[in-house]
């Protein structure tokens, strides 16, 4: 990402990191229902390849202050880790509702 923001676009290279791992999630959600293990594996690549942590350093870099880099770092960890701790809690919750709803459980 580092090459192709700097003799491109920045923004480009952005979306790009941005809609990848989306469209993994997608690939990786829609496995289970297909009980297909490429399709969670091209998914899990997908994520993979998406998470260019270059890029959004480089986005924290331009659009903060200096004297605010090292707690925009922070936000920027902290809601990373955030949402790889809620997202599977908030499946395993779909997951509970789902069972009490169609009543498989």
């Amino acid at each position: 990402y580092s090459f192709w923001s700097s003799q491109f676009s920045f923004k480009s290279a952005l979306i790009f990191s941005s809609l990848t791992p989306v469209f993994g999630n997608l690939m990786y959600a829609l496995a289970l229902t297909t009980k297909s293990l490429k399709l969670a594996i091209a998914g899990r690549m997908l994520v993979g390849l998406g998470s260019a942590e270059v890029i959004n350093r480089q986005l924290i870099s331009t659009c903060v202050h200096f004297n605010h880099m090292t707690s925009a770092s922070v936000a920027f960890v902290v809601a990373g880790a955030l949402g790889m701790s809620v997202g599977p809690l908030v499946t395993g919750l779909m997951e509970i509702q789902l069972d009490f709803f169609v009543g498989r459980g």
